[in-house]
């Protein structure tokens, strides 16, 4: 179809205008052979607003006896599933790069945080080998069996995560009494809380029952409890 210049151009999205405007002036005067341009275009579709993306390319088809171009000829593809695909593209590189990041400065910092506990247990099993006193061995006893819980939790976050990435974990829920699975992450954290700080617990007397996995509830109340025991002075 032929159109003049000011129909073409005013289905022209306003933000893309611009650049489509100077492309077919470069054209016009020369400075460039052909146009390839992607913009927006509005259209009318039952009354509401429609945007499509459009992919025009165009030259020049005739001049006039002075050179002048008298008439541009091209084709109008519209473009708007493919720059969908594009876009949806990027925003799965992104996010991939994201999880990619998250994952390096996650397993960065699960190695540290083994080697803390991990190194107590070798040291103080070998500490333990060699004295006789009964009451140090209770206490390196107790030091090992407190670093083995946190070695412990940690592999298991390390197991959850692969979990949660392959689709496997799976969840348990049933009634379950709330103040009985707060009691049990109270008893796994009470160690780990620096002298001087002090964690308490309040409930009502009469239990309370919630629809939930307890497995799971603990460890979210742990990991928040973990973060407040290592961080509050």
């Amino acid at each position: 179809m032929s159109v003049p210049d000011n129909q073409y151009f005013a289905k022209i999205y306003k933000e893309d205008l611009p650049k489509v405007k100077e492309a077919y002036a470069d054209l016009i005067a020369g400075r460039i052979q052909t146009v390839k341009e992607e913009y927006r275009v509005v259209n009318r579709v039952n009354g509401c607003k429609h945007i499509d993306w459009v992919e025009a390319r165009a030259a020049v088809e005739s001049y006039d006896e002075k050179g002048k171009p008298l008439t541009l000829v091209g084709s109008s593809l519209v473009i708007t599933e493919r720059k969908k695909m594009e876009t949806d593209l990027v925003s799965a590189k992104n996010r991939a790069e994201e999880s990619n990041r998250l994952k390096s400065a996650f397993l960065a910092n699960i190695s540290h945080e083994i080697r803390t506990p991990l190194n107590a247990i070798i040291g103080f099993s070998s500490i333990l080998a060699m004295t006789e006193d009964e009451e140090e061995k209770k206490e390196y006893v107790s030091i090992i069996e407190k670093n083995n819980g946190i070695l412990l939790q940690l592999i298991n976050d390390v197991l959850d995560l692969s979990r949660l990435e392959s689709g496997k974990i799976k969840f348990s829920v049933k009634p379950n009494d709330l103040v009985s699975c707060c009691q049990k992450v109270l008893d796994s954290i009470r160690h780990r809380v620096k002298p001087g700080v002090r964690l308490t617990f309040t409930s009502s007397p009469e239990s309370y029952t919630l629809k939930t996995d307890a497995l799971r509830l603990q460890q979210l109340l742990t990991n928040l409890l973990s973060n407040a025991a290592k961080f509050t002075s």
